[in-house]
């Protein structure tokens, strides 16, 4: 079983846009003391990290943008 989900993760490739614009975003927002959006995507799952986001046929970038800072500032994911 661990095998075949390994297969799946590697079999997409992780194209999450622009990564150094969503890290410095969230480098921003932290100096700003900007607070996070605490709700997650409709279709988030649990057990789901930024990456996974891409995976999801309706990814948006914002999405995953407001992951990582949600993840930077609180260091869990939703």
């Amino acid at each position: 079983m661990q095998q075949s989900l390994n297969a799946e993760v590697f079999a997409a490739p992780f194209d999450p846009g622009d990564v150094n614009k969503a890290k410095a975003y969230a480098e921003e927002a932290l100096k700003k003391k900007v607070k996070p959006v605490v709700t997650p995507p409709s279709y988030w799952q649990p057990g789901w990290n930024c990456a996974r986001l891409t995976r999801y046929h309706g990814y948006q970038y914002n999405h995953y943008r407001n992951c990582i800072y949600h993840h930077r500032y609180y260091g869990r994911y939703w």
